[in-house]
């Protein structure tokens, strides 16, 4: 077991100095032409991934140049290796666009691992969730029966009438492809099946009690208002995930503002007019 960790090791720790003593020579080859007058932040990540060298070290770029000099009819028998540096000579890694859009998000992909690497604690992520309290609340509920009617009058005179209980509606009423008894359902998912009106009125209406007739995107209803549930703030334990995944990533935005920032000040060159 210890000679095959050891070559592996091994091979990895001459991999990874053969990459830098190749990034290093790559640099030194061709310099980046320098960034002058105001500038988009785009232009100073792709800046910066050329001082890299990520466009000659990069395999998803390596691949998208060799593939290019093929199509464009280079030689089929001829290295990657080859191609690529005849392509990054003719300056092809400055103009395709599939080039340019693979080193500006690496330049940013590697901004945000960096920030990945610390994991928030409990505290944090406790501050997160009541920072984004909206985002992390569960909407108020209201759990109804409902009868479709198409006619206003026809709803009005069944609702004089009496109906005996909210299990006991079966013939009256028309045909509707919603279920009578819906479960919980906030105000937006009501919306979505009967519309911004109706969810409006059905979260106003008393308890126990049938209410109507209240208008929908189909027609008219009677409703039984079973119960309401009031809208709670998720526990830490049940969004946990999303909690780490949002506040990660807005850490990582932060990072990423605080990078181009320092690449321009690197750089000295102002942002475009218009542009924050």
């Amino acid at each position: 077991m210890k000679r095959p960790l050891l070559r592996f090791i091994l091979l990895g720790t001459l991999l990874y100095v053969g990459d830098l003593f190749f990034s290093a020579f790559a640099s030194e080859a061709a310099p980046p032409v320098p960034l002058a007058g105001p500038v988009s932040d785009d232009e100073v990540w792709l800046h910066e991934a050329f001082s890299r060298s990520y466009h000659m070290s990069d395999a998803i770029v390596r691949r998208r140049l060799a593939r290019n000099m093929r199509f464009a009819g280079g030689d089929e028998d001829r290295a990657d290796a080859e191609l690529v540096d005849e392509a990054i000579a003719l300056g092809m890694h400055e103009t395709d666009l599939i080039v340019t859009r693979r080193l500006i998000q690496k330049m940013k992909l590697l901004t945000h691992e960096r920030v990945r690497r610390n994991e928030p604690t409990e505290a944090e992520l406790e501050a997160f969730l009541a920072a984004n309290e909206a985002r992390f609340t569960e909407p108020a509920r209201v759990r109804l029966t409902q009868i479709y009617f198409r006619e206003n009058d026809d709803a009005s005179a069944v609702l004089r009438t009496g109906i005996e209980s909210p299990d006991a509606i079966d013939g009256i009423g028309n045909a509707l492809p919603i279920p009578r008894h819906l479960p919980p359902h906030s105000k937006a998912e009501l919306a979505r099946q009967l519309g911004p009106a109706f969810a409006e009125d059905a979260f106003d209406v008393p308890l126990e009690a049938w209410s109507g007739p209240i208008a929908s995107a189909y027609g008219h209803h009677l409703v039984f208002a079973h119960e309401r549930r009031p809208a709670v703030r998720s526990s830490l334990a049940t969004v946990r995930s999303e909690a780490r995944e949002g506040l990660l990533y807005e850490r990582a935005l932060i990072a990423e503002r605080g990078e181009i920032e320092r690449l321009r000040a690197k750089y000295g060159v102002p942002r475009e007019a218009g542009t924050k």
